[in-house]
């Protein structure tokens, strides 16, 4: 009787371990699902950072532009007038003070550009098509969302499946004993 104990124990231990290795599978690929997602959020907030970059840049050449014309319009009326005016030489001077930081502004900014434009490259995006690249990730989060969603429903079904097996376990354990020392009486 204690061979027959010993052979019904080690059956409900060996389909333990199986509930417990899906288990464990389940809650890696689980585990490897939300890293991926996590990922995938970065690179679209990266790709986010370099389309604000691109506007910033975009913003200060506009700027660029309309303060040259305002120095421009300052030369041709004091060309025009023939003489020399203190007050529109200062303001064409303040014009041209404020294009120099404007043009030192946007050297900056083209060059946060390409470093931003450089890391994305080597992440595998392509920047010269950044929506199309933007909702392939947008359309691959929402396939390892699903995914992640299927993963947390298996390791919850396999869960309860182990904790039902675990308690059929200690019953199937109990009346194994129980029956091993009827036998010895």
């Amino acid at each position: 009787m204690a061979q027959k104990e010993y052979e019904m124990r080690y059956k409900l231990a060996a389909e333990a371990s199986g509930f417990t290795s899906a288990f464990s599978q389940a809650q890696q690929t689980l585990s490897q699902t939300g890293q991926k997602i996590q990922e995938l959020a970065s690179l679209q907030s990266d790709i986010s950072a370099y389309e604000r970059q691109q506007q910033a840049i975009e913003k200060t050449q506009s700027q660029l532009e309309l303060l040259e014309q305002k120095y421009n319009n300052y030369q041709r009326e004091l060309d025009e007038t023939g003489t020399f005016s203190a007050k529109l030489a200062n303001e064409q001077a303040k014009v041209w003070q404020q294009y120099e930081q404007g043009t030192a502004k946007l050297e900056q900014q083209e060059q946060a550009l390409k470093e931003m434009g450089d890391a994305l490259t080597e992440a595998g995006v392509d920047t010269d098509n950044l929506t199309e690249e933007s909702e392939q990730l947008h359309q691959e989060m929402v396939e390892l969302k699903a995914q992640e969603e299927q993963a947390e429903q298996a390791a919850k079904e396999l869960g309860e499946g182990a904790d039902q097996a675990g308690d059929e376990l200690d019953q199937m354990g109990k009346e194994a004993q129980e029956a091993g020392e009827q036998s010895e009486t």
